[in-house]
Formats: structure tokens, sequence, C-alpha cells
């Protein structure tokens, strides 16, 4: 519930329609609305779609397994769009993830292993912030260097349970 309300309360922050993810009662990603290229098109079988509808569409791009809320109330049309997005299957979803590029990803603790950054690069991440200053940390910046991936370790720890 909480990742909920801070989501809807950061989506209000931007001057359009924006849906906002939260893990642990902490931002981790955010997207506005925009084009919706014809990959997402095809894999959620969209036709037009409105502002709110982009913005979730994008955001669902970095991150499918977070909290979000587009800070307004849906429509029912909307409502439906996104459903079809939960009813993926298997293949469709993986297809549509193996084009994911140029991905970034947020942590808001340490990451704890390097199998965690080979997935994120298979998923098209090629940049990560992440507090760093864990006992694997230099595991996880050779890892970042291996796929190409470009580390910012912050200092700061936002994870909150």
């Amino acid at each position: 519930m909480l990742d909920a309300l801070g989501a809807r309360e950061a989506s209000a922050c931007f001057d359009r329609p924006a849906a906002t993810s939260f893990k642990h009662v902490s931002p981790a990603g955010a997207a506005l609305a925009g084009e919706v290229d014809a990959g997402m098109r095809s894999t959620y079988d969209l036709g037009d779609v409105g502002a709110v509808t982009s913005a979730y569409v994008r955001a669902r791009d970095a991150d499918p397994k977070s909290s979000y809320a587009p800070g307004t109330k849906l429509s029912d049309r909307i409502a439906r769009q996104l459903a079809l997005m939960e009813g993926l299957r298997p293949t469709d979803r993986n297809a549509w993830l193996s084009r994911l590029t140029d991905v970034s990803m947020v942590s808001d603790g340490a990451i704890p292993f390097r199998d965690n950054i080979d997935v994120a690069h298979g998923y098209g991440v090629r940049s990560i912030a992440e507090p760093g200053g864990s006992l694997r940390s230099t595991e996880i910046t050779q890892a970042c260097k291996d796929n190409g991936i470009t580390l910012t370790q912050t200092g700061i720890r936002l994870f909150r349970h």
C-alpha cells in the first residue's frame, strides 16, 4: 500500500502523465508519457493509446515487477489495455524482453550478487545506480565492466525495511 501511495505522489510531480515504480517504500524508476514503439504495440496488442497508458507501458519496459501508479483514475478503455499486458504468454513476454535496449536500473540497496548484473544485461540494462559498499561491491563492479554496463555507486542506501 505504501509503495502505491508513494508512486502516486511521485507521479504527480511531473508536468505530464507519468508512471512511477516503488519498491520497499523507495523510488525505483519512472517513465513519462510518450511514443509507444512498434515492439510494445505488437507485444501488448495496442492500437492508439492515451498519455497515461503510454507512460505505464514505457515504465513496464524497464521494471516489470514493480508497483506502478499513474496518479490518475484510469478510464475503462485504458484499464482494458493495461489488463492485456498482464495476460502475455511467457514466449511473447520473453520475445518482448529480448528487444529491450538502453535500460537503466536503480537499486535502493546494494546489489548482492554478480548474477544480478548478468541477468540485468540480458534485459537490456546499460546503466546501473546502486549504493555500493557491500562485501561484494568489487564483484559487482567487475561484472558491470564485463557486461559493458555503466555503474554509479551513490553511497546512499534507501532500503527501508
